[in-house]
């Protein structure tokens, strides 16, 4: 069911992440900043990347479990075959719907997972989760829903005014047919690329899909999402997912998205697949899981 708004500004589809909320983020306290806003997690800001242990050769492989919101649970995982990824994803326990708190329109509720260190393969290794109640635009974001975003990197401290955020992109490095349709900009994760044909971008959006966040002018997270209704229904959807001509850095790349209802689990899995590698001719950068195009490090 539709929630009646109680801010009077119809905001973008995935609403930008508050610079006040990253910066208190690490005191457990996150806000949005279309608007400021409250929620519940505890993240770290401008950390470092480990360096991961080898490679098993197949398997699903689990990141650690945290709590999401009152009753549910969350954690990510990467499943392999002979070394190379088939999936990353996150999962919820079924559980976790009843125990989302009521923090009113446009106000989010964040936190932070470490992906397995089996994701080395990748450029990304942590999920960043936002869930609303509802935001606006009213007839596109006002229904419940996550969005786990798969990040190169934790969130960095908001840069002032938002300006390293919105470096400008060099057209070979965005998406086709994406572009800044949303206007989002999630402060210290990067601003939002949209694929306008996408579901979250359309008017009465009550499924799933995905968009980019880009950082420093470079690609760093690739987004996932899905309404509580989607959810519920246990239906699935899966789409490809849109590329760019170059890359910030070598490694596995996905070319698709999948969410789906694991009923032996018994939970939600928000999923990238379909990757493929990615050479350091594709790229801009040399060192696979290099981050020095977004840090500076």
């Amino acid at each position: 069911m539709r929630k009646t708004p109680r801010a009077a500004a119809a905001r973008s589809a995935l609403t930008a992440v508050s610079a006040a909320a990253l910066l208190t983020l690490s005191a457990g306290g996150a806000a949005l900043l279309s608007g400021g806003c409250s929620s519940g997690g505890t993240i770290p800001t401008g950390g470092q990347e480990t360096v991961p242990p080898p490679v098993v050769s197949s398997g699903t492989f689990y990141g650690p479990t945290r709590a999401v919101g009152a009753t549910g649970e969350g954690r990510g995982f990467v499943t392999l075959q002979k070394g190379t990824p088939v999936e990353v994803g996150f999962e919820l326990s079924e559980n976790v719907i009843p125990g989302m708190p009521d923090l009113g329109f446009d106000q989010p509720y964040v936190d932070f997972f470490a992906l397995p260190a089996e994701a080395s393969a990748t450029p990304f290794k942590y999920i960043f989760l936002i869930w609303f109640d509802a935001h606006g635009p009213i007839g596109v974001g006002d229904v419940p829903h996550f969005h786990p975003l798969m990040t190169r990197v934790p969130p960095q401290q908001p840069s002032p005014g938002l300006v390293t955020e919105r470096v400008a992109i060099a057209p070979e490095e965005i998406p086709a047919d994406h572009g800044f349709f949303s206007n989002a900009v999630v402060p210290g994760v990067g601003q939002a690329l949209d694929d306008p044909a996408e579901p979250p971008a359309l008017p009465g959006w009550n499924s799933t899909g995905y968009n980019y966040l880009f950082y420093n002018g470079h690609m760093n997270a690739i987004s996932h999402g899905a309404t509580h209704d989607w959810m519920t229904s246990k239906q699935s959807r899966g789409g490809p997912i849109k590329q760019p001509q170059i890359y910030p850095v070598p490694g596995y790349y996905p070319f698709a998205h999948d969410f789906r209802w694991n009923e032996q689990r018994r939970t939600w899995q928000f999923v990238w697949k379909d990757w493929r590698a990615v050479s350091a001719a594709q790229a801009r950068g040399v060192r696979v899981g290099g981050t020095s195009d977004l840090t500076g490090k």
